[in-house]
């Protein structure tokens, strides 16, 4: 079988899934090829349609000029200068306007494909090429949300918007009252093109059950991919010794790329454990945190416990290291189809208490691997987090049993390609 992905970013961050998926299938014999926007060298099974050293920044530079004439133009009023609320994450506005031609991408793909799964596709793939590959090549069309952004008029997090479930426009992000407002015009954009495609989606939120677009569309679930001999349970004295961290307290861990961002929850987070510390003033002498990830200082002396902030870590190695030191991960999120380190928790043996949001409502189970609370339940929240705080020894021991069997079970990546296989032999 010929399987071809495609994806913005290259194999870093947002683009680590889909070098993951390739490989797993070039594993099992499967003839995978991956198409990128952009990579300094092409291989025999990695190619793009920016091929070369300068490569990524060459379209920076493409990309620099455009935003510079934007600009320039908005200043005399011949094009709107529209501004979306950042918590709704708006990339870019008009996403009916051509990326990258066909024609350019077809001339890459040096197999006729069984099969094409999408993943983030900024500033690559846009709605009329997907549409012209599904003509070409008459093959199911697997996708893989990163977030609401496929579903959407245009914003990546909806915020308790519904505009996806209809046609969008009035967007709260644009703060617009117009129904026809930009985010109408790209939602009838993806309609017009995606009702002729043969889908099939991978998300894990709810919303697309209500999706205007998707919601006839077969749907599967799928967990991040966790490599089970990297994210596991250790010795957690050993650990903290070597990583500075106290032996003798009991450490709660949260991280977060950018920890600042509004939807990852930290002002919750910091609510909560203000909680926490009232509950039980003996937390003051007996509780440790340790945070990741990109962060103001500012916020960080707001916190009600002795702390120490990691940085950005190693994926590989530091890491992992950090859940396998923590006695509870926190994860606050309130948007989120993740977050993915509920998934590196879980297979490192150490128990989850986040809000019932994504990957939650399949990893955390109460009073086995954590526990999972309703959006916004502060009490709750830090009552789940003391009761993991005061487990004994062999009741504690029970629960990150539970957590490793659960991510053997559920986040392997053998166990994610078996479901993509699975929805693509279905479909054919």
């Amino acid at each position: 079988m010929n399987i071809l992905h495609i994806s913005s970013p290259d194999f870093k961050a947002s683009g680590i899934m889909t070098e993951i998926f390739h490989l797993e299938l070039k594993k099992r014999g499967y003839n995978s090829k991956v198409l990128l926007l952009h990579t300094h060298k092409a291989t025999n099974d990695i190619n793009a349609v920016y091929v070369g050293c300068f490569s990524k920044l060459y379209l920076r530079g493409i990309n620099f000029f455009k935003r510079k004439i934007y600009t320039f133009f908005a200043k005399f009023s011949i094009v709107k200068n529209i501004k979306a609320d950042a918590k709704y994450c708006f990339l870019y506005l008009n996403q009916y306007k051509t990326l990258v031609r066909t024609k350019q991408i077809v001339r890459k793909i040096s197999i006729k494909p069984d099969a094409i799964i999408l993943y983030f596709l900024q500033d690559f793939i846009h709605p009329k090429n997907i549409y012209e590959l599904y003509i070409i090549y008459k093959v199911p069309i697997l996708w893989v949300f990163p977030d609401m952004n496929p579903m959407t008029g245009g914003c990546h997090y909806n915020w308790g918007c519904e505009g996806y479930k209809y046609e969008c426009g009035k967007c709260p992000a644009l703060k617009s009252n117009d129904p026809n407002d930009i985010t109408h015009k790209n939602f009838i954009f993806k309609q017009r093109y995606f009702k002729s495609v043969k889908f099939i989606t991978f998300f894990g939120g709810d919303e697309i059950n209500y999706s205007s677009i998707f919601k006839n569309i077969t749907n599967k679930k799928l967990q991040a991919p966790i490599n089970p001999d990297i994210f596991k349970p250790n010795n957690k004295i050993e650990v903290r010794a070597k990583m500075g961290l106290p032996t003798d307290k009991k450490i709660i861990f949260f991280g977060a790329q950018y920890i600042n961002e509004e939807r990852k929850g930290i002002k919750l987070l910091i609510h909560a454990l203000n909680l926490i510390k009232k509950y039980k003033p003996q937390n003051i002498e007996d509780v440790f945190l340790v945070l990741a990830g990109r962060c103001d200082d500012t916020l960080l002396e707001s916190l009600p416990f002795p702390y120490k902030f990691l940085g950005l870590l190693d994926a590989n190695r530091e890491l992992p290291a950090a859940f396998q030191a923590a006695n509870v991960f926190v994860s606050p999120s309130i948007q989120d189809a993740g977050p993915i380190m509920v998934n590196m928790s879980i297979m490192c043996g150490t128990p989850v208490v986040s809000f019932n949001i994504g990957v939650a409502k399949d990893l955390v189970v109460d009073g086995e691997t954590g526990y999972r609370v309703e959006l916004g339940e502060l009490n709750k929240f830090a009552e789940g987090v003391q009761r993991i705080l005061d487990l004994n020894s062999s009741e504690y021991i029970k629960m990150s049993n539970n957590c490793r069997e659960l991510g053997l079970k559920l986040s392997t990546t053998e166990r994610q390609v078996d479901v993509i296989l699975e929805a693509i032999k279905n479909n054919n």
